[in-house]
């Protein structure tokens, strides 16, 4: 689920700080 959460999110990338999206 975590995986699916971060690949979900990886548009988003840009809009957070470096690492945070990652960490998840």
């Amino acid at each position: 689920s975590v995986a699916r959460a971060v690949d979900e999110a990886r548009p988003y990338r840009p809009l957070f700080p470096l690492g945070a999206p990652e960490r998840d």
